[in-house]
């Protein structure tokens, strides 16, 4: 038996490598060719068997299509199979949208979306295709995940969402939902940043969940602010902004998936822990973002008061700036800085004397 750590981090590569050929080849040589580079360029870095039983399954990938499905694979190669065929058939939702049925099968988009070809156990598609009257546990964990991919197409890529419950109205997205998805496309660091895309949709989710509504006006003007306290109970689909929103620590990538659309789902320390933050941001609200200060802002007394009751002091620093003859120079600016916080301050006094 191999470690499950490994088989995750190969069925991840080879859903990446099943499409590795697909500019080389013909279709019909599509898998058998992806399944080639997949084990030359995995070779040595995990077990020669894991690798040929993952190969055999990309192999096998749409033999089901034209109804030859290879009765003779063992379970192993089965179970790789199938989980390969559901996230290349979930994948599909990014070229034609999800309709106002999703996940059932499109029946009058039949070159759309289809859930019985997720190759899921027997009984599932049929439930896909009846409604949401008496799901399985199991079913209402797959479903609440598919849910959680389309909107996470929708943020990455220019999904049509036809849902009842639109991801993109729901959080003000429409505007700038292109800008979103361009960054994403764009990115250097394609896994970093989907991880971000994740963790903002749950995000939002919390802010939504404390009563924070989702507010497009920079100036503030559509949210409950509070400008003596430099806070707003409303929140822009910014970094600064929904960077204030905390994640559990414990809260896995499944339930990340699914907590938009059943968080009863989620464990009870996960479930605990968000309530947590909801509390926190009904009472705390989300800090506005103070923007690039002039210097005879950061100078005056009542603008050093409401930084400091946000954390924030204003110090003296050397900066480096150029003439308008490329000349390096050097000026003393007043510059924002953070300011340590008091617990840390009291941890740090306490450990000092401790040494003394």
């Amino acid at each position: 038996m191999f470690p499950e750590q490994k088989r995750k981090e190969l069925l991840s590569l080879a859903i990446i490598y099943h499409d590795a050929a697909a500019e080389d080849v013909d279709k019909s040589e599509e898998e058998i060719r992806s399944a080639d580079y997949f084990k030359r360029d995995l070779a040595g870095y995990y077990p020669e068997q894991l690798l040929e039983d993952m190969a055999l399954a990309m192999i096998n990938k749409e033999k089901d299509v034209d109804g030859s499905d290879e009765p003779n694979l063992s379970e192993s190669v089965r179970w790789y199979l199938r989980i390969l065929r559901f996230a290349d058939r979930m994948d599909i939702i990014r070229c034609c949208g999800v309709g106002a049925d999703f996940p059932r099968m499109m029946e009058t988009q039949p070159w759309g979306f289809d859930a019985t070809r997720l190759d899921l156990p027997t009984q599932l598609p049929w439930n896909f295709r009846s409604g949401s009257g008496n799901q399985s546990e199991f079913q209402r964990h797959l479903e609440a995940a598919m849910h959680g991919a389309a909107d996470l197409a929708r943020i990455t890529g220019q999904l049509q969402d036809q849902r009842k419950k639109n991801y993109a109205l729901i959080y003000g997205l429409n505007d700038n939902g292109a800008k979103i998805s361009e960054n994403f496309e764009w990115t250097t660091e394609p896994v970093r940043r989907m991880n971000q895309f994740i963790d903002d949709n749950v995000r939002r989710k919390i802010a939504q969940e404390a009563g924070i509504i989702v507010c497009s006006d920079p100036s503030h003007k559509t949210c409950k602010a509070d400008q003596n306290k430099g806070i707003t109970y409303g929140i822009h689909n910014s970094w600064y902004d929904l960077a204030q929103v905390a994640i559990p620590t414990g809260m896995t990538l499944l339930e990340k998936m699914q907590y938009q659309h059943d968080p009863s789902l989620l464990s009870p320390a996960t479930q605990q822990a968000l309530k947590q933050e909801v509390q926190r941001l009904k009472s705390k609200g989300i800090r506005m973002n103070t923007g690039t200060l002039k210097q005879e802002t950061l100078a005056s007394k009542e603008a050093r008061k409401v930084l400091k009751q946000r954390g924030i002091a204003v110090v003296r620093e050397k900066r480096r700036y150029f003439t308008n003859d490329d000349l390096p120079r050097e000026r003393e600016m007043l510059v924002p800085k953070k300011i340590a916080k008091p617990d840390a301050q009291s941890a740090s006094a306490e450990w000092a004397c401790k040494i003394l």
